[in-house]
């Protein structure tokens, strides 16, 4: 999509992964899918706000548990966003967050409850 050309990109394919580039490559924003190889999505967003606070970060996935996403707002998470989405959205998401406009979304009705211990 030639609107990614206005962003510095770079991509990991694991939690691991990405926490060691962000020692090399330390970005304003942080995608992250929840389910990772190696390491769940909220293990990823902690360890990263915990080597650099600041950071942005969106979190994906298909099925958004409630309990997820409350762990992410809480530990900074800008947003979270449901798949699947198109480019417009992402695009539009990313736009706001780097004007200082994006809000964490509320937990939509279709999200579900884990009720496992």
């Amino acid at each position: 999509d030639p609107r990614s050309k206005k962003f510095a990109i770079k991509t990991v394919t694991t939690g691991k992964e990405c926490l060691e580039k962000l020692h090399t490559f330390q970005p304003d924003l942080l995608i992250v899918e929840f389910m990772l190889p190696q390491m769940h999505g909220i293990e990823l967003l902690k360890a990263a706000k915990t080597l650099f606070p600041h950071i942005g970060a969106i979190l994906s996935c298909y099925h958004g548990m409630v309990q997820n996403y409350r762990c992410a707002a809480r530990l900074g998470a800008n947003y979270f966003l449901d798949k699947p989405f198109t480019a417009d959205h992402f695009f539009s998401i990313v736009d706001l967050f780097f004007q200082g406009k994006l809000q964490l979304n509320p937990i939509s009705e279709k999200k579900t409850c884990d009720i496992s211990p």
